[in-house]
Protein backbone atom coordinates (compact mmCIF):
# COMPACT_ATOMS: atom_id res chain seq x y z
CA UNK A 1 0.00 0.00 0.00
CA UNK A 2 2.95 2.57 1.02
CA UNK A 3 4.34 1.50 -2.18
CA UNK A 4 1.51 2.51 -4.68
CA UNK A 5 1.80 5.58 -2.77
CA UNK A 6 5.16 6.20 -3.58
CA UNK A 7 4.14 5.15 -7.34
CA UNK A 8 1.27 7.78 -7.66
CA UNK A 9 3.52 10.78 -5.99
CA UNK A 10 6.45 9.47 -8.52
CA UNK A 11 4.26 10.47 -11.32
CA UNK A 12 3.09 13.33 -10.85
CA UNK A 13 6.79 14.72 -10.25
CA UNK A 14 8.13 12.64 -12.95
CA UNK A 15 11.50 13.21 -11.26
CA UNK A 16 13.67 9.96 -12.63
CA UNK A 17 14.90 9.17 -9.28
CA UNK A 18 11.71 9.27 -7.38
CA UNK A 19 10.46 6.78 -10.10
CA UNK A 20 13.16 4.37 -9.99
CA UNK A 21 13.11 4.03 -6.26
CA UNK A 22 8.79 4.05 -6.50
CA UNK A 23 8.42 1.11 -9.16
CA UNK A 24 11.75 -0.83 -7.53
CA UNK A 25 9.00 -0.37 -4.31
CA UNK A 26 6.60 -1.64 -5.41
CA UNK A 27 7.74 -4.44 -7.83
CA UNK A 28 9.30 -6.49 -5.39
CA UNK A 29 6.48 -7.42 -2.78
CA UNK A 30 4.26 -8.21 -6.05
CA UNK A 31 7.28 -10.47 -7.50
CA UNK A 32 7.05 -12.75 -4.06
CA UNK A 33 3.08 -12.82 -3.89
CA UNK A 34 3.54 -14.69 -7.08
CA UNK A 35 1.74 -11.47 -9.44
CA UNK A 36 4.14 -11.54 -11.96
CA UNK A 37 2.13 -9.77 -14.39
CA UNK A 38 1.68 -6.54 -12.17
CA UNK A 39 4.96 -6.69 -11.15
CA UNK A 40 7.03 -7.03 -14.57
CA UNK A 41 6.02 -3.62 -16.29
CA UNK A 42 7.01 -1.71 -13.04
CA UNK A 43 10.40 -3.69 -13.59
CA UNK A 44 10.32 -2.62 -16.95
CA UNK A 45 9.87 1.31 -16.07
CA UNK A 46 12.72 0.99 -13.59
CA UNK A 47 14.96 -0.52 -16.27
CA UNK A 48 13.50 1.97 -18.83
CA UNK A 49 15.12 4.76 -17.22
CA UNK A 50 18.89 5.68 -17.98
CA UNK A 51 21.12 4.86 -14.99
CA UNK A 52 23.08 8.45 -15.15
CA UNK A 53 25.69 9.20 -12.43
CA UNK A 54 23.51 11.68 -11.97
CA UNK A 55 20.10 9.86 -11.17
CA UNK A 56 22.11 6.79 -9.27
CA UNK A 57 23.24 9.45 -7.05
CA UNK A 58 19.90 11.29 -5.96
CA UNK A 59 19.40 7.51 -5.50
CA UNK A 60 21.72 6.29 -3.32
CA UNK A 61 20.92 9.14 -1.12
CA UNK A 62 18.10 6.86 0.08
CA UNK A 63 18.83 3.15 -1.22
CA UNK A 64 21.28 1.02 0.35
CA UNK A 65 21.26 -0.72 -3.09
CA UNK A 66 21.74 0.06 -6.92
CA UNK A 67 18.01 -0.52 -7.73
CA UNK A 68 18.75 -0.95 -11.39
CA UNK A 69 20.56 -4.17 -9.81
CA UNK A 70 17.49 -5.10 -7.44
CA UNK A 71 14.99 -4.52 -10.57
CA UNK A 72 17.39 -6.79 -13.13
CA UNK A 73 16.94 -9.90 -10.58
CA UNK A 74 13.84 -9.79 -9.76
CA UNK A 75 12.42 -10.03 -13.26
CA UNK A 76 15.17 -12.78 -13.66
CA UNK A 77 12.89 -14.57 -11.62
CA UNK A 78 9.91 -13.79 -12.63
CA UNK A 79 11.14 -14.48 -15.74
CA UNK A 80 11.50 -18.01 -14.43
CA UNK A 81 7.93 -18.75 -13.02
CA UNK A 82 6.39 -17.71 -15.91
CA UNK A 83 8.60 -20.36 -18.16
CA UNK A 84 11.23 -17.99 -19.86
CA UNK A 85 14.14 -20.12 -18.36
CA UNK A 86 17.01 -18.99 -20.94
CA UNK A 87 15.54 -15.42 -20.76
CA UNK A 88 15.53 -15.46 -16.98
CA UNK A 89 19.46 -16.81 -17.22
CA UNK A 90 20.50 -14.26 -19.64
CA UNK A 91 18.53 -11.00 -17.71
CA UNK A 92 20.71 -12.25 -14.31
CA UNK A 93 24.07 -12.82 -15.96
CA UNK A 94 23.55 -9.29 -17.87
CA UNK A 95 22.38 -8.12 -14.19
CA UNK A 96 25.49 -9.53 -12.30
CA UNK A 97 27.75 -8.18 -14.90
CA UNK A 98 26.58 -4.04 -14.14
CA UNK A 99 26.54 -4.91 -10.78
CA UNK A 100 30.24 -5.98 -10.95
CA UNK A 101 31.04 -2.93 -12.81
CA UNK A 102 29.40 -0.64 -10.07
CA UNK A 103 32.20 -2.25 -7.35
CA UNK A 104 29.93 -1.85 -4.86
CA UNK A 105 30.15 -4.80 -2.45
CA UNK A 106 26.44 -4.75 -1.00
CA UNK A 107 24.87 -4.65 -4.81
CA UNK A 108 27.50 -7.02 -6.02
CA UNK A 109 26.09 -9.79 -3.66
CA UNK A 110 22.69 -8.98 -3.61
CA UNK A 111 23.22 -9.73 -7.04
CA UNK A 112 25.12 -12.92 -6.49
CA UNK A 113 22.38 -13.96 -4.35
CA UNK A 114 19.88 -13.47 -6.06
CA UNK A 115 21.42 -15.38 -9.42
CA UNK A 116 21.96 -18.13 -6.63
CA UNK A 117 18.19 -18.81 -6.39
CA UNK A 118 17.40 -18.56 -10.09
CA UNK A 119 20.38 -21.15 -10.48
CA UNK A 120 18.54 -23.82 -7.75
CA UNK A 121 15.44 -22.88 -9.89
CA UNK A 122 17.39 -24.58 -12.74
CA UNK A 123 17.98 -27.12 -10.34
CA UNK A 124 21.69 -26.40 -11.77
CA UNK A 125 23.49 -27.73 -8.37
CA UNK A 126 27.15 -26.65 -9.54
CA UNK A 127 26.57 -23.19 -10.03
CA UNK A 128 23.96 -22.54 -7.18
CA UNK A 129 26.89 -24.07 -5.03
CA UNK A 130 29.55 -21.86 -6.73
CA UNK A 131 27.18 -18.37 -6.16
CA UNK A 132 26.31 -19.16 -2.84
CA UNK A 133 29.77 -19.54 -1.84
CA UNK A 134 31.36 -16.09 -3.44
CA UNK A 135 28.21 -14.57 -1.93
CA UNK A 136 28.80 -15.92 1.53
CA UNK A 137 32.03 -14.93 1.28
CA UNK A 138 31.33 -11.39 0.14
CA UNK A 139 28.89 -11.51 2.71
CA UNK A 140 31.00 -12.51 5.56
CA UNK A 141 34.23 -10.28 4.23
CA UNK A 142 31.92 -7.12 4.77
CA UNK A 143 30.18 -7.37 7.33
CA UNK A 144 26.56 -8.08 5.52
CA UNK A 145 25.06 -10.53 7.97
CA UNK A 146 21.67 -9.41 5.79
CA UNK A 147 22.91 -11.57 3.15
CA UNK A 148 24.78 -14.74 5.18
CA UNK A 149 21.30 -16.30 6.05
CA UNK A 150 20.36 -16.50 2.68
CA UNK A 151 23.39 -18.09 1.47
CA UNK A 152 23.81 -20.58 4.33
CA UNK A 153 20.35 -22.04 2.74
CA UNK A 154 21.33 -22.26 -0.71
CA UNK A 155 24.98 -23.60 -0.04
CA UNK A 156 23.46 -26.06 2.24
CA UNK A 157 20.67 -26.83 -0.15
CA UNK A 158 22.92 -27.75 -3.32
CA UNK A 159 25.07 -29.63 -0.51
CA UNK A 160 22.43 -31.64 0.40
CA UNK A 161 20.48 -32.16 -2.55
CA UNK A 162 23.60 -34.13 -3.64
CA UNK A 163 24.44 -36.23 -1.17
CA UNK A 164 27.76 -34.06 -0.07
CA UNK A 165 26.37 -32.81 3.06
CA UNK A 166 24.46 -35.60 5.55
CA UNK A 167 23.45 -32.25 8.13
CA UNK A 168 22.40 -30.08 5.62
CA UNK A 169 18.94 -29.78 7.40
CA UNK A 170 20.00 -28.41 10.48
CA UNK A 171 22.74 -26.01 8.23
CA UNK A 172 19.33 -24.87 6.33
CA UNK A 173 17.17 -24.27 9.83
CA UNK A 174 20.38 -22.35 10.79
CA UNK A 175 20.29 -20.24 7.53
CA UNK A 176 16.59 -19.40 8.09
CA UNK A 177 17.46 -18.74 12.10
CA UNK A 178 19.90 -16.08 10.59
CA UNK A 179 17.85 -14.68 7.50
CA UNK A 180 14.85 -13.85 10.47
CA UNK A 181 16.94 -12.71 12.78
CA UNK A 182 17.74 -9.83 10.75
CA UNK A 183 14.06 -8.93 10.07
CA UNK A 184 14.14 -10.47 6.41
CA UNK A 185 11.11 -12.23 6.36
CA UNK A 186 10.54 -12.25 2.99
CA UNK A 187 11.49 -15.79 0.94
CA UNK A 188 11.04 -17.75 4.27
CA UNK A 189 8.34 -20.04 3.45
CA UNK A 190 10.59 -20.80 0.18
CA UNK A 191 14.01 -21.77 2.14
CA UNK A 192 11.26 -24.10 4.34
CA UNK A 193 10.97 -25.95 1.05
CA UNK A 194 14.16 -25.91 0.45
CA UNK A 195 14.70 -27.98 3.60
CA UNK A 196 12.07 -30.25 3.44
CA UNK A 197 13.29 -31.07 -0.18
CA UNK A 198 16.47 -31.86 1.61
CA UNK A 199 15.17 -33.67 4.36
CA UNK A 200 12.85 -36.20 1.69
CA UNK A 201 15.90 -36.26 -0.51
CA UNK A 202 17.81 -37.67 2.31
CA UNK A 203 14.91 -39.87 3.50
CA UNK A 204 12.94 -37.86 6.38
CA UNK A 205 9.69 -37.45 5.55
CA UNK A 206 8.54 -36.33 8.60
CA UNK A 207 10.99 -34.10 9.00
CA UNK A 208 10.10 -32.72 6.00
CA UNK A 209 6.35 -32.49 6.94
CA UNK A 210 7.06 -30.21 9.83
CA UNK A 211 9.61 -28.33 7.57
CA UNK A 212 6.30 -27.69 5.17
CA UNK A 213 3.96 -26.58 8.08
CA UNK A 214 6.42 -23.67 8.79
CA UNK A 215 6.62 -23.06 5.12
CA UNK A 216 2.56 -22.78 5.12
CA UNK A 217 2.50 -20.89 8.16
CA UNK A 218 4.60 -18.24 7.21
CA UNK A 219 2.87 -18.07 3.51
CA UNK A 220 -0.26 -17.51 5.09
CA UNK A 221 0.57 -15.18 7.63
CA UNK A 222 3.29 -12.61 4.71
CA UNK A 223 0.89 -13.07 1.77
CA UNK A 224 4.13 -14.64 -0.03
CA UNK A 225 2.59 -16.54 -2.36
CA UNK A 226 5.18 -17.37 -5.26
CA UNK A 227 6.46 -20.76 -3.90
CA UNK A 228 2.89 -22.27 -2.86
CA UNK A 229 2.59 -24.42 -6.24
CA UNK A 230 5.67 -25.72 -4.91
CA UNK A 231 4.46 -26.53 -0.80
CA UNK A 232 2.11 -28.32 -2.65
CA UNK A 233 3.91 -30.44 -4.28
CA UNK A 234 6.83 -31.33 -1.64
CA UNK A 235 3.61 -32.35 0.32
CA UNK A 236 2.68 -34.50 -2.48
CA UNK A 237 6.07 -36.02 -2.52
CA UNK A 238 6.19 -36.29 1.37
CA UNK A 239 2.82 -38.08 1.29
CA UNK A 240 3.24 -40.70 -1.65
CA UNK A 241 4.39 -43.43 -0.26
CA UNK A 242 1.50 -43.46 2.75
CA UNK A 243 -0.97 -41.83 1.05
CA UNK A 244 -1.43 -42.00 -3.04
CA UNK A 245 -4.58 -40.35 -2.99
CA UNK A 246 -3.98 -37.16 -0.72
CA UNK A 247 -1.04 -36.79 -3.02
CA UNK A 248 -2.56 -36.95 -5.93
CA UNK A 249 -4.99 -34.27 -5.00
CA UNK A 250 -1.97 -32.29 -3.81
CA UNK A 251 -0.07 -32.52 -7.16
CA UNK A 252 -3.53 -31.55 -8.57
CA UNK A 253 -3.49 -28.18 -6.08
CA UNK A 254 0.10 -27.15 -7.44
CA UNK A 255 -0.86 -27.43 -10.54
CA UNK A 256 -3.77 -25.41 -9.94
CA UNK A 257 -2.01 -22.62 -7.57
CA UNK A 258 0.46 -22.45 -10.95
CA UNK A 259 -1.97 -21.83 -13.24
CA UNK A 260 -3.48 -19.28 -11.10
CA UNK A 261 -0.32 -17.33 -10.87
CA UNK A 262 0.99 -17.96 -14.44
CA UNK A 263 3.56 -19.43 -13.12
CA UNK A 264 4.64 -22.05 -15.72
CA UNK A 265 7.36 -23.55 -14.27
CA UNK A 266 6.13 -24.88 -10.88
CA UNK A 267 2.96 -26.33 -12.81
CA UNK A 268 5.27 -27.97 -15.03
CA UNK A 269 7.21 -29.77 -11.49
CA UNK A 270 3.83 -30.49 -10.66
CA UNK A 271 2.52 -31.98 -14.29
CA UNK A 272 5.37 -34.60 -13.98
CA UNK A 273 5.04 -35.24 -10.27
CA UNK A 274 1.51 -36.03 -11.02
CA UNK A 275 2.12 -37.51 -14.23
CA UNK A 276 4.44 -40.15 -12.58
CA UNK A 277 2.12 -41.29 -9.91
CA UNK A 278 -1.23 -41.15 -13.05
CA UNK A 279 1.97 -43.51 -14.67
CA UNK A 280 2.42 -46.17 -11.96
CA UNK A 281 -0.99 -46.41 -11.14
CA UNK A 282 -2.08 -47.53 -14.72
CA UNK A 283 -3.35 -44.22 -15.90
CA UNK A 284 -1.10 -44.01 -18.90
CA UNK A 285 -3.20 -41.90 -21.25
CA UNK A 286 -4.01 -38.85 -18.33
CA UNK A 287 -0.24 -39.26 -17.97
CA UNK A 288 0.96 -38.66 -21.35
CA UNK A 289 -2.38 -35.66 -22.47
CA UNK A 290 -0.82 -34.09 -18.44
CA UNK A 291 2.95 -33.59 -20.04
CA UNK A 292 1.73 -32.93 -23.51
CA UNK A 293 -0.21 -29.86 -22.56
CA UNK A 294 2.63 -28.63 -19.66
CA UNK A 295 5.84 -29.13 -22.35
CA UNK A 296 3.59 -27.11 -24.95
CA UNK A 297 2.92 -24.07 -22.71
CA UNK A 298 6.39 -23.18 -23.02
CA UNK A 299 7.61 -20.66 -25.14
CA UNK A 300 11.25 -20.93 -24.90
CA UNK A 301 14.19 -22.79 -22.56
CA UNK A 302 13.30 -26.51 -24.16
CA UNK A 303 16.97 -27.60 -23.14
CA UNK A 304 15.92 -26.79 -19.88
CA UNK A 305 15.95 -29.82 -16.66
CA UNK A 306 12.54 -29.56 -16.01
CA UNK A 307 11.69 -29.50 -19.89
CA UNK A 308 14.39 -32.40 -20.36
CA UNK A 309 12.20 -34.56 -17.75
CA UNK A 310 9.00 -34.20 -18.67
CA UNK A 311 10.10 -34.97 -22.55
CA UNK A 312 11.37 -38.06 -21.10
CA UNK A 313 8.34 -39.36 -19.06
CA UNK A 314 6.38 -38.57 -22.27
CA UNK A 315 8.44 -40.86 -24.48
CA UNK A 316 7.47 -43.06 -21.74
Amino acid sequence: EIAEQLVVMAEETQEEDFLVAAHRAIAGPLVYRGEYATAMPHLDKVLAIPASAEVRSRVNRYDVVDPWIAAGSYRSWALWLTGYPQQALEQSEKTLREAESLKHPFTVTLALSFSTWLHQFHRDIERTLAAASRALELAEEHGFQFWVGWGKVLKHWALGISGQDSSACESIRQGIVAWRAQGSELGAAYFYGMQAEVALVQGRPNEALAALTQADDFARSSGEGFPVPDLFRLRGLAMEQSDETAAESLYRKAMEQARSQNSRSLELRAVVQLARLLTRTGRNGEAQTLLSEGIDRFPEGQSTRDLSVAKELLKG
